[in-house]
């Protein structure tokens, strides 16, 4: 049942094409989108909660959900100013000519965000339901967060694929490949917002989710110091092949990441803690692992 959700969600390309007779729109619109999805790789941070919350007491829900917040923005407000400003030089090695696009996948962040802020939600919705794992009826099963959280999914996505096709069909109205993608991406935007505020606000009834804003507000500090030297050192990247700005646009990719993360670890003793806890699991499995191979 779920995998209709997605199902839904491939019909966008088809639908264009369909309409307005021409596979350009969908480039333009997919790498945007593509780029703005760079993103997205935080998303496996989300992906623990689930067995987490399904594995836990009921008392621990809101620290599990809390860690994952922290962790994904973390993550993700670096991400985000850094895809926002480099949008250019990353559509331009895609293909030249898709930096015409280049306000839509910065556009198209804002959707991405939202996005990443649903699965939250949405993994520990279906991690708090416990219908599955007694003999409950099918009534009671089917009027459970497991049959109810991809209900609001498919909804989203119908009014996504919705508003596709109403945009698709007054295209000879717009009669502008920016405009057009442009209307594409705010539509991508509404119904993700509303599928986020909707599980937001289910998720709130259950418990009580408080975000710890001083944590946040040391990871924007970070990414704002990363975004000007990135925004400044960007500017000297060479749009002349390919060739040339790929390894221009990975030294300014690499360089943002070492100072994000090394004045996060300066100003952050979250981060500090956290770095610590890595290395001494990377020990302990070390150390495992060779007195395995001593025993054997």
């Amino acid at each position: 049942y779920s995998s209709i959700s997605g199902f839904l969600g491939m019909l966008d390309g088809i639908i264009i094409a369909t309409i307005t007779g021409s596979t350009e729109f969908i480039a333009y619109y997919k790498n945007a989108a593509a780029v703005a999805s760079l993103i997205g790789y935080a998303s496996p941070i989300i992906g623990v909660l689930y067995p987490k919350i399904l594995g836990s007491d009921q008392e621990t829900h809101e620290t599990h959900i809390k860690n994952t917040l922290d962790l994904l923005f973390m993550i993700v407000i670096p991400s985000s100013l850094g895809v926002f400003i480099l949008a250019k030089p990353i559509l331009y090695i895609l293909r030249p000519d898709y930096m015409k696009v280049t306000e839509i996948a910065q556009i198209l962040i804002i959707s991405q965000i939202i996005s990443l802020i649903s699965y939250v939600a949405q993994s520990a919705l279906l991690g708090m339901e416990t219908a599955d794992l007694n003999n409950r009826s099918f009534k009671e099963l089917w009027k459970s967060l497991l049959i109810k959280v991809p209900t609001i999914n498919i909804l989203s996505n119908i009014l996504y694929i919705t508003g596709v096709t109403l945009a698709s069909l007054i295209f000879f109205l717009i009669k502008n490949l920016i405009n057009y993608v442009t209307i594409l991406s705010l539509i991508n935007i509404v119904s993700q917002a509303i599928n986020s505020y909707i599980l937001w606000t289910m998720l709130n009834r259950r418990i009580k989710i408080t975000l710890n804003y001083k944590l946040s507000i040391k990871y924007f500090i970070a990414s704002l110091l990363m975004s000007v030297i990135i925004y400044h050192m960007q500017r000297t990247i060479k749009f002349v092949s390919i060739y040339e700005t790929a390894p221009e646009l990975f030294l300014v990719i690499g360089t943002g990441a070492l100072i994000y993360f090394i004045t996060l670890y300066i100003i952050s003793k979250e981060f500090r803690a956290l770095i610590r806890t890595i290395i001494n699991e990377i020990k302990k499995s070390l150390i495992k692992n060779s007195f395995v191979s001593v025993t054997s």
